[in-house]
């Protein structure tokens, strides 16, 4: 395989010579290397072939005809430059006119090679290595004679798992399998080897082109029938943001995506998506136990006849579970002591694990016991549960038949982040050598034993960037290693989220798996323009998710922190509400779309354009409107403010006896509220009487015995069409005054940190720098003023802390740093303490709230969060960003429609999500 090229398309992409240019804007797939040599570098392996001569190659029959040849190869005919062979682009166009590109004599349909071996066009052959070296392969796209005289050919190169970017990591694929790339450069003819390979190693076009590494030739099925439903399952899930994205992108598509399972085992994250997504079998153990637990399910499933086994042998609940079934006169009692015997009621619940806290792991059941209560439901191994086969097989069938755990095929789309600790900047012992032998890092070879078990149609991973920084890349490798050796397509790519309509930075790494038969994902392009912040590694830098440089494209406006919080009420460091009035209306388009509830998020209604009802005032009559139009646009502003009123200081108005008294038109005074003091004659809504209320209801006898009867007649009065409201009705937004606000408290401040907090200045860039005794050096650094005392607060301790003063250094300004309205955040974080990062509200002495983090992440205002504060705070902290999983569940649904693109980017719809229409198909991005 050319180690020259270390790229490859789909299952694998470009290099990084002119064919990767174009990848800035197509990021690039799972298999698409950076860091190849370059072009001139690649091209010595093969030059020495150019002096051996051509006299053992030749074209043969007659050249394609002129006319055909400047059409189909108009760049070979431009008759003015001469060159070298050079690279070209992936496009197979010549996008730049300044390049070198070897223009031909006339063009050929067949060579014959070392005079014995003739090869056609599209052909597939072997390329001399240098010494040492294999073949390579590549497939002929092009034979032509130069205006020198020399034999050429365009090769269009295979890549074997080690010359792309998964290269050590490729020990997890078949070293039989190549795939095809977009890669395409000039050779002399005589560089083809004396073997055509197209009847051997390659079989079919599909093999190559969906990675597929058995080399069946089969015919393979590219899009699946579209199911109206989709089941996802999220592992390591969290509070759900990923799902949730996923979910709501899909479904602007009319594609049914439901978060069916959730695994995570964080207790409060799984209280938190269970609550906003009640619909979904939330999990609260480890992936590892997940696993096993999946396991041990199937069989159960299979020795209760529900489904197959591979050797379609029927096994029993024993031999699977360990439930003993020697007794079976009673199927539902458990002897505990020869004294007492307990009788199974119902099987609850089923895990693996410990959940009994013995060190005893293995399969589990939550029992009810007959004759006990709730609080005598327990965990029981299978084997102290050997007379209670029925029972068991019960909950079995009805487990299968309600999914509560999904079996192999039953998972249309597996979502997750598996936690990489051992790659953490903060960690001091990272292990560089192989970062999968550290136990924090084996979550991602879980999550992959996870997918290789249920076999997914679609696998989404998520992860840091430093998954392909740390180590060269080794775990980002290593996950793409994984997917490809389990014959699923996959790409990377990085998406930020401030590139998709929040105030925060925030790059993340997104790795798209999908099975053969299945359109590979693709990523959605920007939406908004961005401030960019921190850097890309340099070998991925082509899989960033972006436009090219130099492309006039035309994104929405950046967003600041104003844009997302400016409508949230002032709380103090000490609020303890955990709900609140919202208290005023929203003030941007961000704030009015986060407000959304879930119906509206989820309704047909963001499809298309939205309409405002009733906007219309009462119609004033003309003397009114004239007064209205006198009244001054301030503050406070009244009929007081009118010309000939004068305000006593009891604070009551009387004319003004020193002006005289101003007519309208129509002869009336301009001010007539003067006399609506005290005593008056206000306008005032009519009292309600009896008859008001009661004489809609039907005629009834002393004798009514009905509890239930139709109203018989419609209401009379207001009040009655009032008080017949329904529920949904009288709980619905247009009857409230002020929608409800979760979440929207600050993590507290101990005494001392929110003493320094109240001294930092409120305006842009202030931070621990501004408090007095600091003095910032020429070189940026901070130190002691020596002309200031040492302030200290009343607990003792110093205003400015050591840790301030030495943190990087004494090089950083985050210490106590202050948020300002007009920027953005790096990322959001777990942990909510001003002693390291810039947190501040700009005008309020705290930190950001848990909503105002949340929105920051995307989180509609409707999802609400379970946990003490701190944990609230690191589930908004590790979730992804929904605006980016719901541009990543959008591009879902195209492929699962088989309606995507085969670039590895597309253009999402103006003003996604909020667009006024929707088509199907969203058009790839080819300029």
């Amino acid at each position: 395989m050319p180690s020259k090229r270390k790229d490859s398309s789909r299952s694998g992409s470009s290099s990084e010579t002119e064919s990767s240019k174009k990848l800035k804007r197509h990021e690039e797939e799972a298999l698409s290397s950076s860091g190849s040599p370059s072009e001139a570098e690649s091209s010595k392996k093969l030059k020495r072939h150019e002096e051996e001569g051509e006299d053992n190659c030749r074209f043969i029959d007659d050249p394609i005809p002129d006319e055909e040849a400047r059409r189909r190869w108009p760049h070979r005919y431009q008759g003015t430059r001469k060159g070298k062979q050079i690279a070209l682009s992936t496009s197979s166009k010549f996008k730049d006119d300044s390049e070198e590109v070897i223009q031909a004599r006339c063009h050929y349909e067949k060579a014959e090679v070392d005079d014995r071996v003739v090869f056609s066009l599209e052909d597939d052959a072997h390329a001399k290595g240098e010494e040492g070296e294999g073949n390579y392969i590549c497939r002929i796209i092009e034979m032509f004679e130069g205006m020198d005289g020399s034999y050429y050919f365009t090769a269009q190169w295979y890549y074997r798992a080690k010359d792309t970017v998964i290269k050590g990591r490729s020990i997890l694929i078949d070293e039989r399998r190549v795939f095809f790339s977009e890669v395409k450069d000039d050779n002399p003819l005589n560089n083809v080897g004396g073997e055509n390979e197209s009847d051997s190693t390659i079989s079919t076009d599909t093999d190559v082109a969906i990675g597929v590494g058995d080399f069946k030739c089969e015919e393979v099925s590219l899009v699946k029938e579209h199911k109206k439903g989709m089941s996802l399952l999220d592992l390591y899930s969290g509070c759900g943001a990923m799902s949730t994205g996923l979910c709501l992108g899909a479904n602007l598509l009319d594609v049914n995506l439901v978060t069916k399972w959730a695994v995570d085992m964080n207790s409060y994250a799984c209280e938190s998506l269970k609550y906003n997504h009640p619909e979904t079998e939330v999990r609260n153990e480890t992936a590892e136990d997940f696993l096993s637990l999946l396991k041990e399910w199937k069989e159960l499933c299979v020795s209760s006849s529900l489904i197959r086994n591979e050797a379609s042998q029927q096994l029993d609940t024993k031999s699977t579970s360990g439930v003993d079934d020697d007794n079976d006169d009673d199927h539902d009692s458990v002897d505990e002591d020869e004294s007492e015997v307990f009788e199974v009621e119902k099987v609850l619940g089923i895990c693996y694990g410990d959940p009994k806290g013995n060190s005893k792991r293995g399969l589990y059941f939550k029992i009810r016991w007959k004759g006990y209560g709730v609080d005598d439901d327990s965990w029981e191994p299978t084997e102290g549960l050997g007379h209670c086969r029925d029972r068991i097989k019960e909950f079995v069938i009805n487990g299968f038949q309600l999914k509560i755990l999904p079996l192999p095929g039953d998972v249309d789309v597996i979502c997750g982040g598996p936690p990489c600790q051992g790659i953490s900047g903060y960690n001091r012992f990272r292990n560089e050598e192989n970062p999968l032998d550290d136990p924090k890092n084996k979550q991602l070879a879980v999550f992959m034993d996870i997918i290789d078990y249920l076999k997914p149609r679609f696998v989404l991973m998520e992860n840091v960037v430093d998954i392909v920084k740390f180590a060269h890349g080794f775990l980002g490798r290593y996950a793409l290693g994984r997917l490809v050796g389990m014959n699923y397509q996959a790409r990377l790519g990085m998406m930020a989220a401030g590139a998709y309509g929040l105030p925060q930075f925030r790059m993340r790494v997104f790795i798209w798996g999908a099975h053969p038969s299945e359109k590979l994902p693709q990523y959605a392009l920007p939406t908004h323009n961005l401030v960019v912040r921190g850097g890309i590694p340099k070998e991925f830098e082509s899989n960033a998710v972006a436009y090219e440089e130099g492309q006039d494209i035309e994104l929405e406006k950046e967003l600041f922190l104003k844009d997302a919080i400016c409508d949230l009420p002032h709380v103090e460091n000490d609020e303890q509400r955990d709900e609140m009035p919202y208290g005023s209306e929203p003030k941007t388009d961000f704030q009015r779309f986060i407000r959304m509830g879930k119906d509206e998020l989820l309704s047909s209604a963001l499809l298309t354009e939205n309409i405002l009802f009733d906007h219309r005032p009462l119609q004033l009559n003309d003397d009114d409107y004239q007064r209205v139009c006198q009244i001054p646009k301030i503050k406070g502003a009244n009929f007081r403010h009118l010309k000939g009123v004068r305000v006593r200081g009891d604070k009551k108005v009387e004319w003004d006896p020193n002006v005289e008294r101003v007519y309208l038109p129509s002869g009336k005074p301009l001010s007539n509220a003067v006399a609506y003091e005290e005593g008056q004659d206000i306008e005032l809504e009519k009292e309600l009487f009896l008859k008001d209320a009661i004489c809609d209801l039907p005629h009834v006898e002393n004798d009514e015995q009905r509890d239930e009867m139709p109203y018989g007649s419609e209401p009379k009065t207001d009040f009655q069409r009032f008080i017949r409201m329904g529920k949904d009705e009288l709980l619905s937004s247009a009857l409230l005054t002020e929608n409800i606000l979760f979440d929207h408290r600050p993590l507290q401040l101990n005494d001392d940190d929110y003493q320094r907090v109240c001294q930092i200045p409120k305006i842009k860039g202030a931070n621990f720098r501004h408090l007095k005794g600091v003095r910032v050096r020429g070189d940026k650094k901070v130190e002691w003023d020596p002309n200031v005392e040492r302030v200290y607060l009343p607990s003792g301790k110093p205003l400015v802390p050591e840790y301030a003063m030495t943190f990087v250094k004494g090089t950083s300004s985050k210490p106590f740093g202050r948020l300002w309205w007009d920027e953005t955040v790096p990322t959001v974080v777990t942990r909510a303490e001003p002693h390291n990062q810039i947190i501040l509200h700009p005008e309020q002495d705290r930190v950001l709230t848990i909503r105002e983090n949340a929105r920051l992440q995307g989180f509609p205002d409707c999802y609400k969060l379970f946990g003490p504060v701190k944990e609230r705070y690191m589930q908004v902290g590790n979730a992804v960003a929904v605006p980016v999983s719901q541009a990543l569940g959008y591009a879902l649904g195209l492929a699962a429609q088989g309606s995507g693109g085969e670039e590895p980017v597309f253009t999402l719809p103006k003003k996604f999500p909020r667009m006024q229409e929707h088509s199907p198909v969203a058009e790839d991005d080819h300029d």
